[in-house]
């Protein structure tokens, strides 16, 4: 995947006006207000001054509007993103791999059919008790495909930037859920991935069944 940025050479050559219509490659649900628009060109000028890759416009646009106009916490986004896919080898591995992997593995059964909540946000609903830790990431090669994995889940959870604004409904089904699916050590590599990393934001959380452990 190419990066959108422009080199040092053809920023100098860009007018403002210019770097903005390079920018403005959205489409319906994906416009920017003008002051959104402002955010996404201060992000690009410091990416760029600092060397900091960033995919395509989209998830410029989508780290500028996480950031709300603080530069700082945009770019700090984009950094870590970068950071899980160099440690992980994400933007070298397939997504159809890493779906592959997860129909053959012990977490076949662990997403469900998602849609939109009642407000309109994405939805990703998981079977929770369906996550062992232990029997579902033994090797480097099962973390990258995982990692893969729930990198693609976040882009589909942001598939528009009023998406991105808006944030997206995590259900989890705990049903059958005990001891055995957790692993402190575990949760925390994988909430890498959406914790100040990829542009999604995480608007509201239901859990459906709570086990008595999450009652005590």
């Amino acid at each position: 995947t190419g990066s959108f940025l422009a080199t040092g050479e053809e920023a100098d050559e860009l007018t403002d006006g210019e770097m903005s219509e390079k920018m403005d490659v959205v489409l319906g649900e994906n416009e920017l207000t003008q002051e959104e628009k402002g955010w996404a060109f201060q992000l690009q000028l410091q990416a760029q001054k600092d060397g900091v890759f960033i995919d395509n416009v989209f998830m410029l646009h989508a780290f500028a509007l996480l950031g709300k106009g603080e530069v700082k916490k945009g770019l700090t986004r984009a950094k870590n993103f970068n950071a899980i896919c160099t440690k992980w080898g994400l933007r070298e591995t397939r997504s159809e791999d890493a779906t592959a992997w997860v129909r053959s593995s012990s977490l076949k059964d662990f997403f469900l059919t998602s849609g939109r909540d009642e407000e309109g946000r994405p939805m990703m609903c998981n079977k929770m008790a369906a996550f062992v830790p232990k029997d579902s990431l033994k090797t480097d090669e099962d973390w990258k495909f995982v990692m893969r994995g729930l990198s693609d889940n976040m882009r589909a959870l942001t598939p528009t930037l009023r998406d991105v604004r808006n944030g997206c409904c995590l259900v989890s089904w705990m049903k059958g859920f005990g001891w055995r699916n957790i692993n402190p050590s575990v949760e925390s590599k994988l909430a890498t991935i959406y914790q100040d990393s990829y542009p999604v934001k995480m608007k509201r959380m239901v859990v459906i069944d709570p086990p008595l452990i999450f009652r005590a």
